[in-house]
């Protein structure tokens, strides 16, 4: 086993340090803590952030908060039990970036083994969920590859590159959905994403450099690629998404 780095212990340290001062606050209205993204993977070097979930009585308000703390950017998440648990059924176009949370987390504390049931929710969603997701996100795929187009032809650069990062991390997620496999965080998603699929790859790789011409093509051979995933059978016909 490869020893803990000193960063991935300093936020460690942190971490328990919040959760101690939540506790004492909330009393027995908290029920457990763990944290997720690179601290959870124990990846966390100096420029990682902390990333926390607290598992709440229905009657603890659900709040995102944010602090510096030991110079370290602190995110944490107060969230009701059952609140949670519905949370880790759903599948949105933006599964891949929020399912490793519910699938993978760090405990910290959990008496109940509250985290369990989340973790067995999260893995029991059905393969319709994904493929509703995927139906989706197949429209935004469809206007996002349109504009780039546009942004092309009218030789707006900046237009493009904008709206090509925006369709690359998309395509990313679709294809997270199609792999029905969340990224370890956001750090690791476009790595993750170009190990998965040669054409974002390039398009990343494009990109980074500010290559548009060799962008344009990889978008249109990611497009190409990811298009048949929840496309519809008539186009033509209203996708309805409620509200």
């Amino acid at each position: 086993m490869a020893l803990m780095g000193g960063e991935q212990k300093r936020r460690l340290r942190l971490a328990h340090q919040i959760v101690d001062g939540l506790r004492s606050d909330l009393a027995d209205r908290l029920f457990a803590a763990a944290c997720y993204g690179s601290v959870a993977h124990g990846t966390a070097d100096a420029n990682s952030d902390l990333e926390l979930i607290l598992l709440a009585d229905p009657s603890v308000a659900p709040v995102t908060a944010h602090r510096i703390a030991d110079g370290i950017q602190v995110e944490y998440d107060i969230v009701p039990l059952e609140r949670m648990l519905r949370a880790a059924t759903r599948v949105t176009p933006e599964w891949g970036e929020e399912a490793d949370a519910y699938l993978h987390p760090l405990v910290l504390w959990d008496p109940h083994t509250l985290f369990s049931r989340v973790c067995e929710a999260a893995r029991a969603v059905p393969p319709e969920a994904f493929a509703h997701a995927l139906a989706e996100s197949w429209w935004s795929a469809r206007e996002y590859a349109a504009k780039l187009h546009g942004a092309r032809m009218r030789s707006d650069r900046a237009g493009f590159a904008f709206t090509a990062f925006a369709f690359a991390r998309l395509s990313a997620l679709r294809m997270a959905l199609v792999r029905q496999t969340p990224f370890s965080s956001t750090r690791t998603m476009w790595r993750e994403a170009a190990s998965w699929m040669p054409e974002l790859a390039s398009l990343i790789e494009a990109l980074a450099r500010g290559e548009h011409d060799l962008a344009a093509r990889a978008a249109e051979a990611v497009q190409e690629a990811l298009d048949v995933f929840g496309r519809p059978s008539d186009p033509a016909i209203a996708h309805v998404i409620p509200k």
